[in-house]
Formats: C-alpha cells, sequence, structure tokens
C-alpha cells in the first residue's frame, strides 16, 4: 500500500479556501482534490498517487480529526459517507474528545491506545534522567503528587507529552532554577511553568538576562490573545490575521469590536423571495430556541429547510419567513467578509501605540525564522504557523479567557453551546482561578451580580462540554443566578452541576430555587409545584434541604426530577419530618 499522509488541519484550511472550492466539488472523493491543490492536477506524484487511490492501493492517513475545526463534521460525513464506501483502506487519528464512535461504527474498527503504565513511566525517566536518587525523588512525585486528570481521575502522566513536560521542570529545578523550588500542584501549573522556561530560554539566548524578564510577560500576553483568536476561529494553522487580530484585543479591543460589527456581523439584505439551494449560508431569524444561530442549509422539506448549525446540532424544519440568506455558502461569505475586514484589521494595526508596533515586530521576526517557541513555522510569507502541540493553543486560549478583556464576536456560538473542540480548554480553564469569570466577561457580563436565563438555551454543542462551562461559570463570584431548566442534564452531568451551585458563595438563585432564603432559614413552606425542575434541580433542592432547620413543607409536583434525586428527596423528607408532595 502506498501511505498517504493527511493532516486534517491542512485539509480544513483547504476546505476554506475560496480559490479550492471548484476542485474540490468536481473530485471524486476530498483526498483526490487535496492531492490536486498540493502536488498540481499535471504533476507526477499526483497522477501517481491518484492511480494508487484508483486501484486502491493506498493507505490514507487522516491525522488528528479531531483538528477539523469548523470543517469537522463535514470532514467526518465525507469519511464515513463517502470515502468508506468507496473501499478505501483508511486510519483515522483522534484525541478522545468529542469523538464520535458512532459514526465510525459501521466501517472503522475502534482501537484505543492505552495510557502509560507506571513501569513505563519509570522507564521514561530513567532513560532520560538516568537511574539513581533523582530520578527516584521524580517518580515518586509521578506515583503520589502529580496532578490527576479531571476526566479520567488518572495521573495525567500517563500521556507522554505530560510526562515529557514534568521531566523538563524536574530538570530545570535540579539545575537551580528558582520558580521550580515546588513540583505543579494543578495541570495548568505544568503548562505554564513548560511554557515560561521555553519563552524565557529563547529569549535568555538573545537578548541577555536583565532584558529577558521583562521582555517575557509582554510576549506571553499578546501569544495568548493570538492563540485565542485561532482557537475562537476554530483555526489549527495560525496566520498572521490572528496575530492583528490579538494586538488590536490587547491594545485597542474597542476597535475590534468595532470592525468585527461592521463588516462582519449583519448579512446584506436578502429578498425573502429569492429561494434558498442545500448548501447556503443562513440566520435563524425567528424561532426563539435559535435565534441569532447561523449554520447551513443542508436538507429540504416541501417549503421547509433543516439547518446544520456551527456547533453540530441540528435545527428543526424551519420556514423560508424565519431565514435570512447570506447570499451565497459560508465560504463565501467569509471571504467576502475577509476582503472588508482583513484589510480593517490591518489598517487599524498601524495605528497602535509604538510599544504594540515593536511586539508585533518582534513576533513576525521570530516566527519568520522559526525562533518562536511553542510555536512551528509552516510557511514564512504569508504567515502560517501552528502550535507545537494543539494542547498548548487550548492552555493560552484559557490563559486568555481568565484576563477577561476578550469578547465573542456578535453571532459567536455561546461557551455553554461549544462543541468539543473547546473540551480541554474548559478542563485546563478549570484549574485557573479566574476562568469562570472570564467566561462571563467573554458573553458580555459587566457588574458585581450577573444572573443568566439558559432555560432552554443549551441547545447543540458537546453536552460534556457544555457541563462543563456551566461549572466553571458558578464559580465566579460575580454570577448570583442562573437558569439552566429544560436542558436535558442529568446523570453525571446533573450531579457535577449540583455539586458547583451547592458550592457557590455568591449564587443565590438557582433555575427557580431561592438559595439564599433556603440556607437563612427564612421559608417554612416552598412551593415548586410545575416549575420545570429536573435532575440537577433535585440534587440541589435534596443538599439544601438537609441542611435546612425551617421548611416543614414542599410542593414538587409537576416536575421532571429523575429516580435518583426523587429517591434523595424522599429520604431527607422522612428523616426531617418534612411534608413533601409529588
Amino acid at each position: 500500500l502506498v501511505p498517504i499522509l493527511i493532516k486534517v488541519q491542512e485539509l480544513q484550511r483547504r476546505l476554506l479556501t475560496d480559490t479550492a472550492q471548484e476542485v474540490f466539488a468536481r473530485s471524486w472523493n476530498w483526498v483526490d482534490a487535496f492531492l490536486q491543490c498540493v502536488h498540481g492536477i499535471d504533476s507526477a506524484p499526483y497522477r501517481m498517487l491518484r492511480q494508487a487511490l484508483m486501484a486502491r492501493r493506498a493507505l490514507i492517513l487522516l491525522d488528528g480529526i479531531d483538528e477539523g475545526g469548523k470543517k469537522r463534521e463535514a470532514i467526518e460525513r465525507h469519511v464515513t459517507q463517502v470515502l468508506a464506501p468507496q473501499g478505501h483502506v483508511m486510519l483515522v487519528t483522534s484525541r478522545p474528545n468529542g469523538m464520535h464512535e458512532e459514526l465510525f461504527k459501521e466501517h472503522f474498527l475502534h482501537v484505543r491506545l492505552e495510557p502509560l503504565r507506571e513501569e513505563q513511566q519509570l522507564e521514561v525517566i530513567e532513560r532520560r534522567i538516568g537511574k539513581g536518587e533523582r530520578s527516584s525523588e521524580l517518580a515518586k512525585y509521578v506515583r503520589e503528587r502529580v496532578p490527576l486528570d479531571a476526566q479520567t481521575g488518572s495521573r495525567v502522566t500517563n500521556n507522554p507529552l505530560m510526562l515529557s513536560m514534568c521531566i523538563s521542570i524536574f530538570q530545570s529545578r535540579q539545575e537551580g532554577d528558582a520558580r521550580g523550588d515546588t513540583m505543579p500542584a494543578k495541570v495548568s501549573d505544568l503548562y505554564d511553568i513548560a511554557s515560561r522556561a521555553m519563552l524565557e530560554r529563547v529569549d535568555l539566548k538573545e537578548r541577555g538576562a536583565a532584558e529577558s524578564a521583562a521582555a517575557v510577560p509582554h510576549l506571553t500576553s499578546l501569544l495568548e490573545a493570538t492563540l485565542f483568536q485561532a482557537h475562537l476561529a476554530q483555526a489549527r494553522i495560525i496566520e498572521d490575521v490572528h496575530l492583528s487580530r490579538g494586538a488590536l484585543t490587547m491594545f485597542a479591543a474597542g476597535k475590534l469590536a468595532e470592525i468585527d460589527k461592521l463588516y462582519g456581523a449583519a448579512f446584506p439584505p436578502d429578498p425573502r423571495e429569492k429561494e434558498l439551494s442545500i448548501g447556503d449560508y443562513v440566520e435563524i431569524v425567528r424561532d426563539g430556541k435559535w435565534k441569532g444561530r447561523r449554520g447551513v442549509v443542508i436538507e429540504r422539506k416541501g417549503s421547509r429547510f433543516v439547518i446544520r448549525l456551527s456547533n453540530g446540532a441540528t435545527s428543526k424544519p424551519l420556514s423560508r419567513e424565519e431565514l435570512v440568506s447570506s447570499g451565497g455558502t459560508e465560504v463565501l461569505w467569509r471571504a467576502q467578509c475577509d476582503l472588508n475586514v482583513v484589510p480593517a484589521i490591518h489598517r487599524a494595526c498601524h495605528t497602535l501605540p509604538s510599544e504594540a508596533q515593536n511586539a508585533l515586530r518582534v513576533v513576525r521576526h521570530h516566527v519568520a525564522q522559526d525562533r518562536l517557541p511553542l510555536l512551528s513555522l509552516l510557511e514564512a510569507e504569508p504567515m502560517r504557523v501552528q502550535s507545537s502541540h494543539l494542547s498548548f493553543q487550548e492552555y493560552f486560549a484559557a490563559r486568555a479567557i481568565c484576563t477577561g478583556t476578550h469578547r465573542l464576536p456578535e453571532g459567536s456560538t455561546l461557551p455553554w453551546q461549544w462543541s468539543a473542540w473547546w473540551a480541554n480548554v474548559v478542563r485546563l480553564g478549570g484549574g485557573m482561578d479566574a476562568f469562570g469569570h472570564g467566561l462571563l466577561r467573554l458573553v458580555g457580563g459587566t457588574g458585581a451580580a450577573i444572573s443568566l436565563d439558559l432555560r432552554k438555551k443549551i441547545v447543540g454543542g458537546d453536552p460534556s462540554t457544555s457541563v462543563a462551562v456551566l461549572v466553571q461559570l458558578a464559580k465566579s463570584p460575580s454570577l448570583t443566578g442562573i437558569d439552566t431548566r429544560s436542558n436535558g442534564i442529568d446523570g453525571e452531568g446533573a450531579e457535577q452541576l449540583a455539586a458547583a451551585v451547592l458550592g457557590s458563595n455568591s449564587m443565590v438563585k438557582f433555575s427557580e430555587i431561592p438559595l439564599q432564603e433556603i440556607r437563612a432559614d427564612e421559608l417554612i413552606t416552598l412551593d415548586l409545584s410545575a416549575k420545570e425542575l429536573g435532575p440537577a434541580e433535585g440534587r440541589v433542592l435534596a443538599g439544601l434541604l438537609s441542611g435546612s432547620a425551617s421548611i416543614t413543607v414542599i410542593d414538587l409536583r409537576y416536575n421532571s426530577l429523575d429516580t435518583e434525586s426523587a429517591t434523595m428527596l424522599a429520604n431527607i423528607a422522612k428523616e426531617k419530618k418534612i411534608s413533601l408532595c409529588g
């Protein structure tokens, strides 16, 4: 078999390129189209690889399907509905986060790489450090004190990347690095120490120790702003426009918001009599639950249209009157926006203060010579780089959110509707104190008392990521209330959300439950009948009632509690002699 390696991040970039649309549209599959774009239709390499494809003598290696960004859903459908039925031999790789196993079940055998066992970790440590007291000290840290993965509960060093980071940090500490007097206690701390060490090392070589310490914080701020902008665009490949947007966020955030609103938000006037076609990019304007969301027409049912939204969710059939058209496909719309937005962003950067101009110049200079740590140069002109590992991009995106300076552009997918693309950002952010507050700021929340009405609004996206976002929001001292009813949150998700709500010191109301009044023993009777309470609300109420000394009667009829929360409430009511209806 002839191996054909395709990095999905690069495939996504080609799919989003206006000039490549005709090639992908006319080709018999996207692998063939990709090879045409890379090698040229008349080249010998393309003809050879095409022959191997047609003879089914190629092994197609699709690396990192979880890095498909905005085109991930489309790529997954093409792999499972076109390439697999055509009979190609394929190996598709992905991180576990958001892996759509059901989609691949029919044509693929699912193989999961096992985490490193303890003895394998020790072997790696000894190979890097050598046998002896030092390796024993690190091995003890790995066995007993290394941070746990919040999702699996296992030591994070069973991941080779995390183990390598731990070893590098340990070696830095042993060499007398003053920052390494203790090993990290959180996963986010591992990334922090590792990234700072790499940035300081390259800057130290070029500028000297005195200037290095002053330069790194500035460089780091621009780096995290840039990587956040790339992640927001669901881009694995970072381009100059992401760097420019990052600089504007730091030095002229109001100007960036103005540009986005002026050039990137509103669709052109839409003549409603114009017929919609499959593939058109539209905005939903009249249906309450989906109002303001944008997506692609994927099916027509009579006079109605089904829309696939940017987070992968699918709408109910909608009438033409409920939709506004962009005038064409998403690629054409974004290309048109870029014609206006990108030049406006670059013009705005020319008006930034000298310190910002200098920061941009230094970063571009380092990138062009492939001397900026954490980023790998793909192309110098125009600038195209990528983080050395996607997790570093996710880490810096989480850090950027913590600053509270970033805002989502109008029309963006909201955090509680995020896809699995954001799962690791939220997981890493969970180890950062300001992440929940940063999420509130991201959606425009201001002030010391913020309440969110998310009733029937947590639609689409990745369910576990949505719950993780809610848990982090509950940690913000500015959040005083949140309503999450009628969103289908149950099981483990309900348990996690309930624990976060009960652990909040600032929230006074959850859905229709008066947290503050119950905790203060101000209520004797509590009527919560027909309030659409679900499993999460039931668990929160059970936790509150167990500590209540005043409530004697509670009405919970006509709600949607699950068996577990209903049983918890019944047991507490029996123990505390509370009259429970429902």
